[in-house]
């Protein structure tokens, strides 16, 4: 008789979440956009000669590739318990806080060692949407 409403209330179940994380395409698409647009600005729309400007976009180029290749190469788990410690890459560390919680990307700050952060970026397309829910769902509930 109840079950239709049990149904209805939010609550879970899970006693942690559990994502298998993998790069994310979109995270590359946004970090193309951004590095492309930064480098239009600085050629075309800023007062800063070409002689200068054409270092600053090596360098620019340099920071793009480093970050891309770090982006790439993220494959890695993240669990979350609703009270305790997260295990990020079998590793534990102890949840800090997450500033940043949308639809699209979620942002974790965990601590390790002796003041030490570890920031996680989660985006939408690096693991499951049933994953993505359940994190956000998760990180909501801490």
């Amino acid at each position: 008789m109840l079950q239709p409403l049990i149904k209805l209330l939010p609550i879970t179940a899970a006693s942690c979440a559990r994502a298998q994380l993998h790069p994310s395409q979109f995270a590359h698409v946004m970090l193309t956009i951004l590095y492309v647009t930064v480098a239009w600005a600085l050629l075309f729309l800023s007062p800063v000669p070409f002689c200068f400007s054409v270092p600053l976009i090596a360098l620019l180029l340099y920071e793009y590739r480093k970050l891309f290749n770090s982006i790439s190469s993220k494959h890695s788990e993240l669990i979350i318990p609703f009270d305790g410690d997260v295990i990020y890459n079998q590793q534990t560390h102890r949840y800090c806080y997450s500033p940043i919680v949308t639809p699209w990307v979620m942002l974790v700050v965990l601590m390790k060692g002796k003041g030490g952060r570890l920031t996680v970026v989660i985006w939408c397309d690096s693991c499951t949407p049933e994953q993505f829910k359940n994190l956000a769902r998760v990180i909501h509930s801490r």
